[in-house]
């Protein structure tokens, strides 16, 4: 039994290849958590991350655009925040290890907050969101849950950007300050 074993373990393994890390998503997403998480120079230097995308970054856009309201709901929440809090998940998304490696506050959802809460960033994903404007998917008859694409998204950046601003001196921070993260 044991060689039996042995032989079929052998026979269904891999040969190595030559990258000790294979490229997929989790591994990339790993390997920010881990380069953001060691790399002190970065903690203090980002002002603020706004980001981008759907289900897997949003924060509670869906929940106050009443897309979905599930997220309102246990399980989403119940592990780290101990209530819901419109994420896609029963705790924390990738975004919030980010903003925490990175020394800033959990990103609020764009929708329902007030500019003024912005000054540390925001978050304009929504849970359904696509990369292609809603015009794409009814040239080709395909309904959508919401029409929140990343160019609706990035409309919404464009909006809040002077209030970003100082209006004393009518200058903006440099982009450098500020850690885009797009995740669609």
């Amino acid at each position: 039994m044991h060689s039996f074993l042995h032989n079929s373990i052998m026979a269904s393994s891999v040969p190595p290849s030559s990258s000790p890390l294979p490229l997929n998503f989790n591994n990339v997403i790993i390997v920010c958590i881990v380069l953001l998480t060691t790399a002190n120079p970065v903690l203090g230097y980002y002002k603020s991350i706004f980001s981008f995308g759907d289900s897997l970054a949003d924060t509670g856009n869906a929940l106050y655009a009443q897309l979905d309201e599930n997220v309102s709901k246990f399980p989403y929440g119940e592990t780290y925040f101990r209530r819901a809090t419109g994420r896609f998940s029963d705790g924390r998304v990738v975004l919030d290890f980010i903003a925490q490696a990175v020394g800033l506050p959990l990103l609020p959802p764009y929708l329902g907050t007030s500019p003024k809460d912005l000054q540390q960033g925001a978050n304009f994903a929504v849970g359904g969101a696509t990369a292609l404007d809603a015009f794409f998917f009814e040239e080709r008859k395909i309904v959508l849950p919401t029409n929140y694409s990343l160019g609706v998204q990035l409309e919404w950046f464009k909006q809040l950007l002077p209030s970003l601003c100082n209006t004393s001196s009518s200058t903006c921070p440099p982009l450098s300050f500020f850690f885009f993260f797009f995740l669609i």
